[in-house]
């Protein structure tokens, strides 16, 4: 079977920068999406519509990051300095050869980016001939305890940074180590809507997943067809699926050991905007993060099929290394 070529869907919004939170919801989501190969298996299509609304501080380590003024991705609060989140959300643009829109990852051209041709050109940081991730996210704005983006709410903190860590080899092609670190100005205070996402241990490195019950929170769209991310958290509940299984609709170059793939009864799944956020599994009754959401099939969010995700197991010294959590060993 012929692999396709991957797409970027990172479509940004006005570079001027929201004034309050209400307009956070006219950032454009950010996702990644991924071609199913040529004859992959079907799923039963649905939206993340089949979630449900999340109740205030039911998801306490979930992180809003509003991206430059431009965009909006999903994170989590992992230690009281850092938050976890997908390269492609801190790094920010990706291109490629113009001529050849075969290769097209994200092309200025295609997506309303607010830039011309000329306008990239003349600034000199790439050249439109080859294929670059360019750094261009400066400021991310962190949003911390929120539920509802458009509400005051008591105990949300917001901080700015730009402090950010992108795996060094992470590569755009195929979404390897998609996976990135914020650390925020100051230590934020825990409270009953801020909390931390437990990290695997050093042993659950072997460990799967596959069959295991998970939950994915963020404020993504709620169809294709939205407008803009969702005001209110949402969350959808799927299960861990085999890389063997997810390698039939995106191939073994995408789904490699440090990927993890998801897959809900009735097609429910991740949409634009949940991109960075955490997939948690219940560990000993305590929230786990497994997964950094990754991609979504360039079907659309309805095609029903699988998500995929940096998986933690993997990244595991490489967050110690940067941030200095520590990892337990059992």
């Amino acid at each position: 079977m012929r692999v396709l070529l991957l797409s970027c869907l990172f479509v940004a919004a006005a570079l001027a920068a929201p004034s309050g939170d209400s307009e956070l919801l006219a950032l454009e989501p950010v996702i990644m999406t991924m071609p199913e190969l040529e004859g992959a298996p079907k799923y039963p299509g649905s939206r993340i519509t089949n979630g449900n609304q999340a109740s205030r501080g039911q998801f306490p380590y979930q992180a809003a990051l509003y991206l430059d003024g431009r965009s909006f991705c999903g994170g989590s609060l992992i230690s009281t300095t850092w938050v976890l989140t997908a390269a492609h959300c801190t790094l920010g643009w990706v291109f490629t050869n113009i001529n050849k829109p075969t290769a097209l990852l994200c092309s200025i051209i295609k997506i309303n980016c607010n830039f011309s041709t000329n306008d990239i050109s003349s600034r000199g940081r790439f050249s439109l001939t080859d294929l670059l991730v360019v750094s261009m996210i400066d400021t991310v704005t962190v949003h911390l305890g929120a539920q509802n983006l458009n509400a005051v709410e008591a105990g949300k903190v917001t901080v700015a940074t730009r402090n950010l860590v992108s795996h060094a080899s992470y590569n755009p092609s195929n979404l390897n180590n998609d996976i990135s670190l914020i650390r925020l100005p100051s230590a934020v205070t825990l409270n009953a809507f801020i909390q931390l996402v437990g990290l695997p241990s050093h042993s659950q490195a072997s460990n799967t997943f596959a069959g295991d019950a998970v939950v994915i929170s963020g404020w993504g769209r709620v169809s294709d067809t939205s407008s803009g991310i969702s005001p209110n958290l949402n969350f959808v509940n799927l299960n861990i699926i085999t890389n063997t299984v997810c390698a039939r609709t995106y191939g073994t170059a995408v789904i490699v050991s440090s990927t993890i793939c998801s897959l809900g009864t009735n097609g429910r799944s991740t949409c634009n905007g949940d991109s960075g956020g955490p997939l948690v599994v219940s560990h000993g009754g305590f929230p786990q993060q497994i997964g950094v959401v990754s991609f979504g099939s360039s079907a659309g969010c309805a095609s029903g099929a699988p998500s995929g995700y940096a998986r933690v197991t993997s990244f595991l010294s490489w967050i110690s290394a940067n941030t200095g959590i520590h990892i337990a060993n059992f």
